[in-house]
């Protein structure tokens, strides 16, 4: 028997299968309505975590550095508290953070799978350290058993999340002819058209803005979108130092890792 829709509770259809983990039979999902696409009871995450980051994703540095450029922009030009707190939702190896940090915005890291190696003395507990003026979260989405939960947490502490997630095509591809369902890694789950993240907006009372099928935000905020597509443009943030130019905060942040090795007596 089908699931519901993890967005809408619609009545879904069987999209295909494949092999999770190169063993486990997954079975994904589609919606008729919105468009998600999901896979059912994936059982095997627990396994698919032993490694944070899978063998397949080469695209951390290259993410960290082409996404601080576009955050970077939309806080510039967004109308975002540049002195504010902010939180990168699973952070990976802290690559991102450590890029915003030398960049002078105050990010912090979170995730619960992965170890914080580049942004080290800057991990948050989100309900603890709350809460912030944005939330990013980039390739998290794809990775949600119950995205509704999980986005919901995060638009209670923060009024605007920015993130990355491939929109799934319209109609959906078939298992074997897209690579993002990745199933290889066991860890993409979760697959989102336009239309349902338009849905998840509506539920939470925040807008939806994509920058094509790459970038996208959920927001309190009120942007004509045509605005939101130029200022999340990475290419944009070379010119922001016209406009506004940050210290980076690298150096307080090492002078604040040798104070605190030695309050540890090291």
């Amino acid at each position: 028997m089908s699931a519901p829709c993890s967005i809408c509770s619609t009545a879904t259809a069987t999209h295909g299968t494949a092999l999770a983990l190169g063993k486990y039979e997954a079975r994904y999902l589609v919606c008729p309505k919105c468009g998600f696409v999901f896979v059912q009871d994936p059982h095997w995450l627990q396994e698919a975590y032993r490694s944070a980051i899978a063998e397949e994703d080469l695209g951390s540095l290259w993410r960290a550095v082409r996404y601080s450029k576009a955050v970077k922009s939309l806080i510039t030009f967004g109308g975002f508290d540049r002195e504010g707190r902010f939180l990168d939702f699973g952070g990976g190896f802290g690559l991102f953070v450590r890029q915003m940090r030398d960049l002078g915005y105050d990010f912090r890291h979170h995730d619960t799978y992965c170890e914080n190696l580049f942004a080290r003395g800057f991990t948050a507990d989100p309900e603890k350290d709350g809460p912030f003026e944005l939330i990013t979260a980039f390739e998290v989405f794809e990775h949600l058993a119950d995205p509704l939960t999980t986005i919901e947490r995060l638009a209670s502490l923060a009024p605007t999340i920015v993130f990355s997630t491939a929109i799934v095509p319209t109609p959906p591809p078939a298992i074997g002819d897209w690579w993002y369902y990745l199933p290889s890694s066991g860890q993409h789950i979760a697959f989102y058209s336009h239309r349902s993240l338009e849905l998840i907006g509506k539920r939470l009372g925040l807008r939806s803005y994509s920058r094509g099928r790459e970038i996208h935000m959920l927001s309190s905020k009120s942007l004509p979108e045509p605005l939101f597509k130029v200022i999340a443009n990475p290419r944009l943030a070379k010119w922001t130092d016209l406009f506004i130019s940050r210290p980076s905060l690298l150096e307080k942040d090492f002078q604040r890792g040798l104070d605190r090795k030695r309050s540890e007596g090291c």
